[in-house]
């Protein structure tokens, strides 16, 4: 190789080019009843899920869904409120061939970056229905990543140990 000729490698590089919200629903079908001040706090109940998928060549949309439902421990159980917030980013993964890479980028760290902005939406929607604000605690998506890993593993062994029974 002479000085003349120069080797180009290409970098690595992830590019969130946009998040949006991807679809957002707020009930509050008891009301004017759920705004009647209970005996005791409500009931609320969070679940967080991610997932991935790919709409063009290196280019994913990642999304991460929040639902939260808020019940009345008074007598009658009283649904308050329904949140069910999907919040997406897209992302250009280039030069990047290592598929446990690229499966901790798009599990881990995209979701670590929408986090922030998705559960100010939450808090949004429902301070603006006429409740308080959730404010939820910051997410570890590594280890969100390991245990779906984890159940992966154990639904396989499972259903490979009911097909030899």
């Amino acid at each position: 190789m002479t000085k003349k000729e120069e080797i180009h490698i290409e970098q690595p590089s992830i590019i969130l080019s946009g998040q949006y919200i991807k679809e957002l629903h707020f009930d509050n079908t008891n009301s004017p009843a759920s705004f009647v001040p209970g005996k005791e706090q409500p009931k609320i109940e969070i679940a967080i899920n991610f997932n991935s998928r790919n709409v063009a060549e290196n280019v994913h949309e990642v999304i991460l869904q929040i639902k939260a439902q808020a019940k009345s421990q008074d007598e009658g159980n009283l649904n308050l409120f329904d949140v069910k917030l999907a919040y997406a980013g897209l992302v250009t993964l280039n030069n990047i061939a290592d598929k446990t890479q690229k499966e901790a980028i798009l599990n881990i760290h995209v979701p670590t970056l929408l986090f922030p902005y998705a559960r100010h939406v939450l808090s949004d929607v429902t301070r603006d229905g006429g409740f308080q604000p959730i404010m939820l605690e910051p997410m570890d998506f590594a280890r969100l990543h390991e245990q779906r890993k984890i159940q992966k593993v154990e639904t396989q062994e499972a259903a490979i140990s009911a097909s030899i029974n």
